[in-house]
């Protein structure tokens, strides 16, 4: 079964995370015949509760990943790190903040396949 990596690239999202990492699951729940995936998040030192979150959500859910980085490196360094960590055949990037729906992982996958 092929791996599917969703990466999210983190940076003060606590409010937006349990409802990312929901409809994310939703998503990939119609493909679980066919995919596994992980969750690959970077935090990129928030100083809300994102990481926080993102530890407690580690604990229920084996398929969330967390990378905190122990400084601000800016987006383009947090997302380098946070893509060469994941292990998937395939890479979605999704935003913390739902600007881009989940949804559009079917689209994708569709397109990669």
């Amino acid at each position: 079964m092929k791996l599917i990596s969703i990466f999210t690239p983190v940076f003060n999202e606590a409010g937006n995370i349990p409802e990312l990492v929901e409809q994310v699951k939703g998503v990939m729940e119609e493909l679980n015949d066919e995919y596994n995936y992980e969750h690959v998040f970077s935090d990129n030192c928030s100083t809300d509760t994102s990481l926080s979150v993102l530890r407690n959500l580690c604990k229920t859910d084996p398929h969330i990943k967390v990378i905190a980085l122990s400084r601000n490196f800016g987006v383009t360094k947090s997302t380098l790190n946070g893509l060469l960590y994941c292990k998937g055949d395939a890479v979605i990037q999704i935003e913390g903040d739902l600007q881009d729906p989940p949804q559009m992982i079917l689209e994708f996958i569709k397109k990669w396949k």
